[in-house]
């Protein structure tokens, strides 16, 4: 704890500094690290540079960063465009709150226009003086659409990623079809490299993009490669642009109905229930198992019988059934062809196995022949008996 108590530290005297407001652009510079110049420099792949020392690179980063503004502004949405548009209104300043996470500040930093500080004791994002005259030429009413599109591309592609776990180039076309536009492919990366960084949501590597929850996205492909007869569930843009949003949680009907009893039977609140949903989606695309689940919802509620568990273990199947997964490229177990639900049906592990087992909706005690409730599709006699 110690530890991780002395590392904030450090990160807080590295980023929070005391600053002058408003400022000018060199002395803004010259706060930072040559390490920190580095980086803008590679962000914004200015060539020539790497030989400088820390005084000769803020000289170059001051000259040739505002003839990069313009492009910059290109690959922002519209929650980027409004901080800069709420800095160049409150005399080169806004003030943040402890949640702004420090991946965004890093990811503005990163290019130069946005620099983070203390002034007044208070934790402040700052443009310098030179580049807030130069937002304000640039803040043409031609910017717009760019932004929007920009904001569409993002949480279309959040929102595809959320869902099908992996894309490769083929994220564009299905982009494409969505917004029935033709998309430049360099475009495209620029602005989701550059949201990647800012909202943390997406990983790119050789097999494409995937979700940043995604811990083997190979794993994801080879399990798309495997269902090639099946396409991708075809989810609307309106699906899409929901679910490309964050901290977004796809409640199905199912998950719904399990989240009431919860706060019924349970007493959960909204924010515990939120908690739960997130994680059973989680688990089930990262493969865990009914049991698994089962024992996280155990942190939280207390089942007070062998009978009790047996009932939300069958509730927890059925929500896992219909969670949507990225080995299924989308769909739901239950959406799948009899054959495809058969295979996969979770088994039982030693957690789940009982000498007793009841079925839920008779509440009767099952016949050694009759088949199993756990859902494997064997008799019981040769499954949890």
């Amino acid at each position: 704890m110690e530890k991780t108590k002395d590392v904030s530290k450090q990160l807080d005297s590295k980023v929070w500094k005391k600053i002058d407001v408003p400022s000018r652009f060199s002395d803004l510079l010259y706060m930072l690290t040559k390490q920190q110049l580095d980086t803008i420099r590679k962000t914004l792949d200015l060539k020539g540079l790497s030989s400088l020392n820390k005084g000769e690179l803020v000289e170059e980063l001051g000259r040739l960063i505002p003839l990069q503004m313009e492009q910059i502004l290109h690959t922002f949405d519209l929650e980027r465009y409004d901080l800069i548009k709420q800095i160049s209104a409150n005399t080169g300043m806004v003030v943040i709150s402890d949640d702004f996470s420090y991946a965004k500040i890093e990811s503005l930093l990163e290019y130069g226009i946005i620099f983070p500080g203390l002034y007044n004791d208070q934790k402040v994002l700052t443009m310098p003086l030179e580049l807030i005259e130069l937002f304000k030429e640039l803040d043409v009413p031609e910017l717009q659409p760019v932004l929007k599109r920009n904001e569409e591309w993002i949480k279309l592609t959040h929102g595809l990623l959320y869902y099908y776990g992996v894309l490769d180039t083929a994220i564009i076309e299905k982009v494409e079809a969505l917004t029935n536009q033709e998309i430049d492919t360099s475009s495209y990366f620029e602005v989701i490299n550059s949201a990647s960084d800012y909202y943390q949501q997406i990983n790119s590597d050789f097999y494409g993009f995937s979700d940043q929850r995604v811990s083997d996205p190979k794993q994801i492909i080879k399990d798309h490669q495997t269902r090639s007869n099946i396409d991708y569930y075809p989810f609307t843009k309106k699906q899409l642009l929901k679910a490309g949003e964050l901290n977004f949680i796809d409640k199905t009907p199912a998950m719904e109905r399990f989240l009431k009893l919860l706060q019924k039977e349970y007493k959960l609140n909204a924010k515990q229930t939120d908690d739960v949903a997130r994680q059973f989606v989680n688990m089930t695309n990262l493969d865990a198992s009914p049991a698994q689940m089962l024992s996280y919802l155990q942190t939280y509620i207390t089942l007070p019988s062998f009978e009790s568990v047996q009932q939300m273990t069958a509730e927890i199947i059925e929500v896992y059934n219909n969670i949507r997964m990225w080995m299924l490229k989308g769909h739901t177990s239950v959406e799948l062809k009899p054959a495809e639900q058969k295979q996969l049906k979770p088994l039982p592990t030693k957690e789940e196995k009982r000498s007793k087992v009841v079925d839920i909706r008779s509440y009767k005690k099952i016949g050694r022949n009759e088949p199993c409730p756990c859902g494997s599709g064997k008799k019981y006699k040769k499954c949890c008996l």
